[in-house]
């Protein structure tokens, strides 16, 4: 089992609180291997879940009689996520998470000040990206993979955009309890 970060919007974590959200889309991204090909995944036609040695990949063939496994940037059924979401700093070592105003109380290690840490940033604003790893409050558990071709143009779950005929991987999951 491994763990993985994975952002989420303020409503997202809401949702994910409440109960609400047990799924998100995040758009495929080429491999390396891909684009070596001067290939694009938008291209390929099919898509084959494959277990390829101890990584949860999917299988894309294209035009060109190319295939190439595309690993899951978000592990597979049993490994675990840690969400990553904004944070802002209130006073000293006090901090609080931006989606519901809920205060870090005693999780931050000895000697943490978001004054100090994070003193370049406006107004101690510390987005999805830098939040630390102790100060994650939701753990999520993959239970299934799955990738699913877009019917139209839209926004994945962490705001990037795609269009109708994109592959997006469909991670489902459930909140473990600390």
């Amino acid at each position: 089992m491994k763990e993985r970060p994975i952002i989420f919007s303020g409503a997202d974590v809401r949702a994910i609180l409440e109960g609400r959200k047990a799924q998100t889309r995040r758009v495929v991204k080429n491999s390396k291997e891909f684009t070596e090909w001067g290939a694009d995944v938008s291209e390929a036609y099919a898509v084959d879940a494959s277990i390829n040695s101890a990584e949860f990949a999917f299988l894309v063939a294209g035009d060109h009689g190319y295939t190439d496994a595309v690993p899951c940037p978000y592990g597979q059924p049993g490994d675990r996520l840690y969400v990553k979401e904004a944070i802002e700093g209130i006073f000293g070592c006090d901090a609080r998470y931006v989606a519901d105003y809920t205060r870090i109380v005693d999780s931050h290690p000895e000697g943490w000040d978001v004054w100090k840490d994070f003193r370049n940033l406006p107004l101690r604003f510390i987005p999805p990206h830098f939040m630390p790893r102790w100060a994650s409050r939701i753990t999520l558990e993959n239970t299934g993979v799955s990738v699913v071709q877009a019917e139209a143009d839209g926004f994945d779950d962490s705001g990037k955009p795609y269009k109708a005929g994109d592959w997006l991987w469909n991670i489902e999951f459930r909140r473990v309890e600390k």
